[in-house]
């Protein structure tokens, strides 16, 4: 379980690493609200359609045993 979060924090990591290299200045200022709701409402809404496409494509998907 502990190595679950720490794959998840080093992906957190790089991905704010990427972040910074793409914006080339880091200021407290430029995380507001807004954009903390506009991931918040992609990461809800892409779990839903995974969800849905997971479902939907499960049967089609053959069975190796």
């Amino acid at each position: 379980m502990r190595g679950t979060f720490g794959v998840s924090a080093m992906f957190a990591g790089v991905g704010g690493a990427l972040g910074v290299l793409a914006a080339q200045f880091v200021s407290p200022f430029r995380f507001t609200f807004f954009p903390f709701i506009s991931l918040l409402v992609g990461i809800v809404v892409g779990e839903f359609v995974g969800r849905d496409l997971r479902r939907d494509l499960y049967p089609v998907r053959p069975q190796f045993r």
